[in-house]
């Protein structure tokens, strides 16, 4: 697993128990990628590496609740907080037909139909109807819907968006 094979899914915020069960705050709507024998790596907060493989996972309130294989007491589980989980961008499941990931969205080059650049896409948010992509140059920054409307293009192998803005925008 390389740097860029992973994806920040989760932060462990507690330890539930003493069989060394962890709580974790998930960043991602899908749970079904931890499932057991899949394979992680926590970052901790110092930023060493380590790689686990995930026991058993079950949400709990608004959190999941992990076991990994050679964690099995709570002292072992306690220094695990804080620490970022992450998994291989392989495990995510295929999105749907013209949708993608953020992380494949984030660094886009984003182009008018006419071919004019407007900038990198630097994040993402939600708003209650529609995604909006921050698109960012030297000197601006854009907000762009994320409307099959607007967005014509993405183009994950050349790493471009091309929009045809509405007029105001």
């Amino acid at each position: 697993m390389t740097k860029d094979d992973l994806l920040s899914v989760g932060k462990i915020t507690g330890v539930h128990g003493i069989q060394g069960a962890l709580k974790l705050y998930p960043y991602v709507e899908s749970l079904s990628i931890f499932k057991s024998g899949h394979r992680v790596v926590l970052r901790n907060p110092d930023g060493k590496e380590e790689s686990y493989v995930i026991q058993e996972g079950h949400p709990y309130k608004n959190i999941l609740r992990l076991l990994f294989e050679k964690i099995d007491s709570r002292d072992a589980a306690e220094k695990l907080i804080g620490s970022e989980i992450f998994i291989e961008k392989s495990l995510l499941p295929d999105p749907e037909a013209n949708e993608h990931y953020w992380f494949e969205i984030i660094g886009l080059e984003v182009f008018q139909t006419d071919g004019v650049p407007l900038g990198k896409v630097v994040s993402i948010f939600q708003t209650g109807s529609n995604d909006v992509y921050v698109v960012k140059d030297s000197d601006h920054e854009k907000l762009i819907p994320a409307l099959h409307s607007v967005v014509k293009e993405i183009d994950l192998q050349n790493n471009r968006m091309i929009v045809d803005l509405p007029d105001g925008l």
